[in-house]
Parts: C-alpha cells; sequence; structure tokens
C-alpha cells in the first residue's frame, strides 16, 4: 500500500512537473511574441519618424508631396494582416492631416488585374500601362492645384 500511495504521488508529481514546464514553455512564447511586437513597433515608430522628416524637409524647400501606397498582387496582398492594412491606412491618412497633403490608396487597386510580371512587380507590358496612367492623371491632378 504505501509502494502505491509513493508510486501515485511521484506520477502526480511527474504530472505537476509536466504542465508546469508546458506553462513555461507557453510563458516564453508568450514573452517572445510581445517582444517581437514592441520590436515590430519600434521600427515602425522609426520610420514614421524619418517620413515626417522627410515630408517636413521637402515641404520646407516648397515642394509639393503626394502620398500614395504602391500597389501588390494578389499572392502578395493576401498576405496581410487585415488590422495591419487598417493600421497602415490609418498612418497615411494620419499624415495626409498632419501635413495637409493628398494620399492615395493603391495598394490593393490592381490586384485582379493580370498585370504581374511576378508576385512583387508590374508587367512591362501594354495591359500594365493603366498604373502608370493613374500615376499621371494623381500628378497632373495635383500639380493643377
Amino acid at each position: 500500500k504505501i509502494s502505491n500511495s509513493l508510486t501515485d504521488q511521484i506520477n502526480e508529481m511527474k504530472k505537476e512537473l509536466d504542465e508546469a514546464e508546458k506553462l513555461k514553455i507557453e510563458a516564453k512564447n508568450l514573452l517572445s511574441n510581445y517582444e517581437n511586437k514592441i520590436d515590430k513597433s519600434q521600427k515602425e515608430t522609426k520610420k514614421i519618424i524619418a517620413l515626417n522628416q522627410i515630408i517636413h524637409k521637402l515641404q520646407k524647400n516648397d515642394i509639393k508631396v503626394i502620398l500614395f501606397s504602391y500597389p501588390h498582387s494578389k499572392v502578395m496582398y493576401s498576405t496581410f494582416q487585415p488590422q495591419d492594412l487598417k493600421d497602415f491606412q490609418r498612418m497615411l491618412n494620419n499624415k495626409s492631416n498632419e501635413f495637409s497633403i493628398p494620399v492615395y490608396f493603391l495598394h490593393e487597386k490592381y490586384v485582379d488585374l493580370e498585370i504581374w510580371t511576378d508576385i512583387a512587380h508590374i508587367a512591362i507590358h501594354p495591359d500594365a500601362q493603366i498604373y502608370t496612367d493613374d500615376i499621371l492623371k494623381i500628378i497632373l491632378k495635383e500639380i493643377s492645384q
């Protein structure tokens, strides 16, 4: 009876140690995820500060600034998290308001078109002229204002 009781207690301790080890691994993963988010946030903050400095310097030298998001293929676009896209658009809208500059969202405009040479590049092809034409229209519109 004592042997069975000790064996049961040992097995219970092993089970608790296994659960503690799983919790330890889960805690490490959570910490790592938070560290990655903080690191990403710090990198994004540095990029936004750099963008602010660029816009400020251009405006200081009377150079008109237009912001636009560049297009992505369907494959690339599908990799983005919806919240990341919302955050990106909010950031561009904030820059637009902060610096009184226009912003154009083109990142999803061409996803369904057959103009891609690969997942990241628009082809040099007459069908791909739509992107160049759109950029030209934006520039002409903005310089006429």
